[in-house]
């Protein structure tokens, strides 16, 4: 039950603003690479610091 009313959200999200859907999923995705380089920078920086 619960997996069919998601794939109808999916459906419906995706058919209404596919482009406004993508565009959000890649800024989402941009947001994520730059915390995740972030974070592995100052790790290197604290490893390498000390």
């Amino acid at each position: 039950m619960q997996q069919q009313g998601r794939t109808t959200f999916i459906d419906i999200t995706s058919s209404s603003s596919s482009f406004s859907s993508s565009s959000v999923m890649a800024e989402i995705g941009v947001d994520v690479f730059t915390v995740s380089l972030r974070s592995a920078v100052e790790m290197l920086s604290m490893c390498y610091g000390e």
